[in-house]
């Protein structure tokens, strides 16, 4: 398999993940490719047009490598110059073919190819939740705005180093938590936990957040009540970031009681603590890992391939099997 194939396939799967539907996603593409085309040809020339095909701003391709058949991957969720060392030291040791993936777009820079693809979907789950359009719309681009203004330009030692060994190098974010994402939803949707206690209980059966006694890596309340009514719940669990304090004002006046999140500061918390809303935090690093699993297992059973991977970085890297129960640690 080449790298371009194993991002098209995590980019084409993660789709089929996304809570905005297929269809949703293809009108979107199909309406970028028809601007393209309008153009001038200088600004064709600057344009990021692996998003004509790819809907996720933060899952990209970034160093190639000449003629590459992926062998093994080395993957973790912040890469930094130092794994890329090490896929130079396993490509020179066992005349492997590594491919380097990280998770966070924003270590390698320019693989955050656009902030606006990253958060986009948070306006169909507001909605969902029901805020109106125009307040989803709205809460949603004064994020962009933020993120934009603080937009982490990565490190250019990294992909230097990738391009100099040859190694390809890539990230893959939005189609990995989307199917952690999913995984999570559909265990809510299995067990329909009525309180935040079930639902902790249920969160806490995944196999990734199992096993580690960092307090910080195990599901856990930071605000209100483990007896309060779970539903109704919002879910900020995918493109890595959460609403601004002006989205979770809108989500508790659309009747929210619960937020589940990856991580939670202080602005945040004060206005879900106005509103009498709790907050569960699922742990970062085991919840990509989550996402990445399943997408890796999922890559290797509908394309028939199979990789040696090593894990690095935070990842955690557990096999399933057809059951899509905890198998194997790697």
């Amino acid at each position: 398999m080449t790298p371009e194939t194993l991002i098209g396939t995590a980019v084409d799967l993660g789709i089929d993940k996304d809570p905005r539907g297929r269809r949703a996603l293809e009108a979107k593409l199909k309406s970028r490719k028809e601007r393209f085309r309008d153009l001038p040809r200088a600004d064709q020339s600057r344009y990021d047009v692996a998003s004509l095909s790819n809907p996720f701003g933060d899952t990209r391709l970034v160093v190639n490598g000449q003629g590459v058949e992926i062998e093994s991957l080395l993957i973790g969720i912040d890469i930094g110059p130092e794994e890329v060392f090490l896929g130079d030291k396993l490509k020179k040791k066992d005349g492997t073919s590594p491919m380097i993936i990280s998770h966070h777009a924003s270590a390698l820079g320019k693989a955050l190819a656009s902030v606006w693809d990253t958060i986009d979907v948070q306006i169909h789950m507001m909605k969902e939740a029901g805020v109106s359009s125009e307040e989803a719309d709205r809460v949603t681009r004064e994020l962009e705005a933020v993120k934009e203004k603080n937009r982490i330009q990565g490190n250019p030692r990294i992909i230097q180093r990738a391009e100099a060994a040859d190694i390809p190098l890539a990230s893959i974010h939005a189609p990995a938590d989307l199917y952690a994402h999913a995984h999570i939803m559909d265990k809510v949707t299995e067990f329909e936990p009525t309180t935040v206690a079930e639902f902790l209980e249920v969160v806490g059966q995944v196999k990734e957040f199992q096993g580690l006694p960092d307090k910080r890596r195990v599901p856990r309340l930071t605000l209100g009540s483990t007896r309060a009514p779970f539903q109704p719940a919002y879910f900020s669990l995918i493109g890595g970031w959460n609403p601004l304090a002006s989205g979770i004002e809108v989500l508790a006046q659309a009747g929210i009681q619960t937020l589940v999140m990856i991580e939670c500061h202080a602005e945040l918390s004060r206005m879900a603590r106005k509103h009498g809303m709790n907050v569960v935090l699922l742990p970062h690093y085991p919840y990509d890992s989550l996402g990445l699993n399943l997408l890796l297992d999922e890559v290797m059973s509908v394309t028939g391939e199979s990789f040696q991977i090593f894990a690095c970085s935070n990842y955690l890297r557990l096999e399933r099997n057809n059951r899509g129960e905890g198998e194997t640690w790697k």
